[in-house]
């Protein structure tokens, strides 16, 4: 027996490897076992779960990489029989990842669960995260214990063994990023785990983009609000972006716009609060659009996720700022006095457009105004 709809579920459908090292994992395992190394991922898995007795006795493999493949294939295998004999195993099984690997094995087998959670309250945190893994792709539980156990992801020590076993392949994912992606079609569990993480002294940067995705589909995201907008204020560079960038999903509550407007000076951030401010129509954002019109128009803007993609044209900017043109006269007529690259003429253009610029003619004078009736023939 062979639970291929679990590769899927942990994989995806288009049968790709999860990453170099475990493609090489695999091909050692199949080496011993005698089976095909070619094909789908899945195929391979299939291959090399044929012998279940061969697979049982490469548990006593002297090394602990082999070892940690033959825990993954036989997480695949759905045979009763197979409980007592990975319980045993995990008793004496050295190795950190290779006894992770087995308690996502174990948990596949509803009579080893409360085995499993035992170790949910383990001094190693590795094993405390292995436990609860297991038991959220194997036996689909979430609850607070589990989530708590869950949220040691984040943790440099935890997720270091886990990128030694397939699942968590650094080349397929972070491992962050796995257990949200499984935890995304239960938005309360995935809630409780991202409020845990935001929380803490150095969050995922990704989080707040899950906290985003969250808050447009449910209300267990609308409340991680206020932890990813304290966030903007993070020392941590990665983070204080990620929060600004998706911000946007909860802008419209009271004092998250105030935020972004004093961010919009922020030598770092404020092109991202610019964007915000301009596709919120809000007046706060004419000092920022001052600034970008007096500097390099070449070029791109770094803007948040409500814009077409994540680094836009300028004249994009000027064209989506199109109410707040006539307060940006002054700083194109100096633009205008000065050096002006073709390019740069083009954005103006084309951002604020031939009607915009021609009513402009006639409030201009001298050389701004020369320039302009030429950039306009």
């Amino acid at each position: 027996m062979f639970a291929a709809d679990d590769v899927v579920r942990d994989f995806g459908t288009s049968g790709d490897e999860p990453g170099t090292a475990s493609a090489a994992g695999l091909r050692w395992l199949a080496d011993e076992v005698g089976a095909p190394p070619a094909g789908p991922w899945a195929a391979r898995l299939a291959a090399v779960t044929a012998d279940v007795p061969l697979l049982v006795e490469l548990l006593g493999h002297p090394s602990p990489g082999l070892r940690r493949m033959v825990a993954f294939a036989l997480s695949y295998v759905p045979e009763p029989a197979l409980g007592p004999v990975l319980r045993d195993h995990m008793e004496v099984e050295p190795d950190t990842a290779a006894r992770m690997a087995t308690l996502v094995a174990l948990a596949r087998h509803p009579a080893q669960v409360p085995f499993v959670r035992g170790y949910l309250r383990s001094e190693h945190p590795e094993l405390r995260f292995g436990a609860a893994f297991g038991l959220l792709i194997r036996a689909c539980l979430a609850d607070e214990e589990v989530v708590r156990a869950l949220a040691l992801c984040a943790e440099n020590g935890v997720a270091n063994c886990a990128e030694r076993v397939p699942w968590m392949d650094p080349e397929w994912d972070t491992v962050t990023g796995v257990v949200c992606e499984r935890l995304r079609l239960q938005p309360e569990a995935l809630g409780r785990l991202l409020s845990i993480l935001l929380s803490r002294k150095r969050p995922p940067a990704a989080c707040c983009w899950e906290a985003a995705g969250l808050a447009a589909q449910s209300d267990h995201g609308r409340r991680l609000g206020p932890l990813v907008l304290a966030l903007t204020d993070h020392p941590d560079f990665s983070v204080r972006q990620a929060a600004l960038r998706n911000i946007v999903a909860w802008i419209d509550e009271p004092g998250y716009l105030d935020r972004v407007a004093e961010l919009a000076d922020d030598p770092d951030l404020g092109e991202i609060a610019m964007c915000v401010l301009v596709k919120q129509g809000d007046p706060r954002c004419v000092p920022a659009l001052q600034r970008m019109i007096a500097g390099p128009l070449s070029g791109f803007v770094n803007a948040p996720p409500d814009w077409v993609e994540q680094n836009v044209s300028r004249d994009l900017v000027l064209r989506t700022a199109a109410p707040f043109a006539d307060d940006l006269l002054p700083a194109v007529e100096e633009r205008l006095e000065g050096d002006l690259t073709p390019n740069e003429e083009k954005v103006l253009i084309q951002g604020f457009g031939k009607t915009v610029l021609t009513r402009w003619l006639s409030r201009l004078r001298g050389p701004a105004r020369d320039r302009l009736r030429t950039m306009l023939i």
